[in-house]
């Protein structure tokens, strides 16, 4: 009995263990060594910019020289007018009668002849030869072309001396006028004039005269 229990046992046992398995055949398995993964660098920060440069103060602009004014001209001094001296016959005083001389034994002394009188301007030869060269200087006056176009006027005095043959010794203006086309004009044709010698009855020596002249560029005149 024992030993059909024991039996029995085995046989329970045995059908109970477990099947064996089938043999796996052997994989063959490849190795590959791979190198190590490179070690992660951290990346440089950035370089830090300089600290901005301080800006230099502005430069000051120099204040632009600014010209001082012209200084205004005066005006033109006006010459006082040369009067002209007109000779005239000068009267002496008729001499005091003659005393009695006392008779002496010695003859009187010569008495001295008086000097002759100057000669006596005439004075209708003087305007008739003022005329003369007032009409001269005239003929050769030339208005100037500005005082044409801008339709202007303007008087001046001239003061001349000539000699008795005609020749002109100076000229000079005496009253100028604002206009100094003006005087010039009046200059040039007192210049170029020509004039005769003197009349009779006239100075016998150079003799100044003063001539007014009127330029105008206006068409009624």
């Amino acid at each position: 009995m024992i030993a059909l229990a024991i039996e029995a046992i085995l046989v329970i046992a045995i059908t109970r263990l477990p099947k064996p398995q089938p043999p796996v055949p052997a994989a063959t398995v490849q190795i590959r060594v791979l190198q190590p993964a490179p070690t992660p660098v951290a990346p440089k920060p950035p370089p830090v910019p300089p600290p901005p440069l301080p800006k230099p103060p502005p430069v000051p602009v120099p204040p632009t020289p600014i010209a001082p004014p012209l200084p205004t001209p005066p005006p033109p001094q006006p010459h006082p007018p040369t009067t002209h001296r007109v000779i005239r016959p000068v009267t002496h005083p008729p001499p005091p009668p003659p005393q009695p001389i006392p008779p002496v034994p010695t003859p009187p002394a010569p008495v001295a002849a008086a000097p002759p009188a100057p000669p006596v301007i005439n004075e209708s030869a003087m305007s008739h030869y003022i005329g003369q060269v007032r009409g001269i200087v005239l003929s050769n006056l030339q208005v100037p072309e500005q005082l044409i176009q801008a339709g202007l006027e303007g008087d001046c005095v001239l003061q001349f001396t000539l000699a008795p043959d005609g020749s002109i010794l100076s000229v000079s203006v005496i009253t100028p006028s604002g206009l100094r086309a003006v005087n010039e004009a009046a200059l040039n044709a007192l210049r170029s004039s020509h004039f005769p010698a003197f009349l009779p009855g006239m100075p016998t020596g150079p003799h100044t005269f003063i001539l007014p002249v009127h330029e105008s560029g206006q068409d009624d005149q």
